[in-house]
């Protein structure tokens, strides 16, 4: 059970995020360690905290920036995790800031085009990784070497179509949240690529430590 006090300690590691990011990047941590139920909790107290400062319309762009950050994590935590995250997420807001979200998908026909969303992946995939040489040759080893499938699917699927898409949730943001997710996951090269991948689209020293110390104390107290 995830109580006042722990959401408290969760707040105040977030030095250098906003309010909401600290809890994106939480939630993110708890969907990569099968938390789901403190997900719930998490997002029950972001919406009481909305509705005591403001309308609806903050507490709907927050459930959209959680969902949407759920999305993206699923490249990273895989589906079951990140579509019962998701409904953790959708049954915390409540009826009523639910039946406010778009029911329109974000994402349109445009991710139809499969050489348009290549472009757009690669595109992000070489800015990302462009001043991070090691880890990309790495990456591109990896991916020829042993599957050469993977390579098209990262870069469309993967980094063209879920990353790559920023109306809802930023790239900076966006990278935070993959932190929260790969530090439950005990991957140390991903989660080195994806620091590093932050600073680079402008995250401070400060944020991507929040985030870190955030997904630390997750795994060290409530796995």
């Amino acid at each position: 059970m995830l109580n006042t006090r722990d959401i408290l300690e969760l707040k105040s590691l977030g030095k250098g995020l906003d309010t909401d990011t600290t809890f994106l990047v939480a939630i993110n941590a708890f969907a990569a360690a099968s938390q789901i139920e403190k997900i719930n909790i998490l997002v029950q107290k972001r919406m009481i905290e909305l509705f005591c400062f403001d309308s609806i319309s903050e507490q709907v762009l927050f459930a959209e920036k959680a969902r949407e950050s759920l999305l993206k994590s699923l490249s990273i935590i895989g589906t079951p995790k990140a579509l019962n995250a998701i409904d953790a997420v959708c049954t915390g807001v409540g009826k009523k800031v639910k039946d406010a979200i778009s029911s329109k998908p974000l994402r349109g026909d445009e991710i139809k085009d499969y050489d348009k969303m290549f472009l757009r992946g690669k595109a992000l995939f070489d800015e990302l990784y462009d001043k991070q040489g090691k880890f990309k040759l790495i990456l591109i080893y990896y991916s020829f070497k042993n599957y050469p499938d993977v390579t098209n699917l990262v870069l469309t699927d993967f980094y063209g179509k879920l990353m790559a898409e920023e109306r809802i949730l930023n790239r900076i943001d966006t990278e935070l949240c993959f932190i929260g997710a790969l530090v439950p996951l005990n991957v140390p090269l991903q989660l080195k690529s994806h620091t590093l991948g932050a600073a680079r689209f402008g995250a401070s020293e400060l944020a991507i430590n929040a985030a870190l110390k955030i997904a630390k104390l997750i795994v060290t107290k409530h796995m």
